[in-house]
């Protein structure tokens, strides 16, 4: 996978993207900007605000869902299997209610209601490891969507700007996988394999596993798909040799 969105463009000051994220220790007592709520956004965000930054904002272009990491007990990644034998709106709309009760009115702590829901949207929300902690007592700060960076900070969608020691871009990655395939006819329109986990591709012997993106876990995942990739490579050497 590589990066998304490494220009730093006029700004001065620390930049990275947050695959290169390895410590908080460099960002002791500085403010940061951490651009992206994914996964990668919120937890290096929250590692900032308990491991001594001295202000951490979060700049969010569309909020996510976010959902406990156990919600009552349970591994969500198991929540997710059960919650995947049911229509969409119904396995949205439980969720939903489980994270309102387990994680509260997050609207009232600057993060507006989410714009897309993991079932229906079929994406990986985000799985609570303390942020929403962090956002409750205010260690991290909701910025809106990022608009450009000058000299000293970020300047916001709405005009405000404001001044930052550290800008870490929680962007995302792309698949890649154009730069190192010699054909392209096995990939969609965004990099990825057309093909599912696991199964033939269009080119004979040519197969992909673990781009999956799944609510059931992708241990999970690549258990279902080794077993059928198995099956599909004896078939094709049986037929090759």
């Amino acid at each position: 996978m590589l990066p998304k969105w490494e220009g730093r463009g006029a700004y001065r000051g620390m930049f990275m993207h947050s695959s290169r994220y390895t410590t908080a220790a460099p960002y002791i007592g500085k403010r940061v900007l951490v651009v992206g709520a994914g996964n990668s956004g919120t937890e290096i965000a929250t590692d900032l605000a308990e491991n001594g930054a001295g202000f951490v904002a979060i700049s969010i272009r569309t909020p996510p869902p976010i959902v406990p990491r156990d919600p009552f007990g349970m591994p969500v990644q198991r929540t997710g299997i059960l919650l995947s034998f049911l229509p969409s709106a119904i396995s949205d709309r439980l969720g939903r209610l489980t994270a309102r009760i387990v994680l509260g009115d997050l609207t009232r702590h600057g993060l507006q209601a989410p714009k897309w829901f993991p079932f229906s949207a079929r994406r990986v929300p985000v799985i609570d490891v303390g942020f929403v902690k962090a956002l409750k007592q205010r260690r991290v700060k909701v910025r809106p969507a990022l608009g450009g960076l000058n000299a000293t900070g970020a300047v916001f969608e709405g005009g405000s700007a404001e001044s930052f020691d550290a800008i870490i871009a929680a962007t995302g990655f792309r698949p890649g996988l154009n730069e190192l395939l010699e054909t392209d006819d096995v990939l969609d329109d965004s990099g990825e394999p057309i093909a599912l986990s696991g199964e033939p591709t269009s080119r004979p012997g040519m197969f992909f596993m673990g781009y999956t993106h799944s609510l059931r876990g992708h241990l999970f995942e690549a258990n279902l798909a080794s077993r059928k990739l198995a099956r599909h490579v004896e078939r094709y050497l049986q037929h090759t040799v």
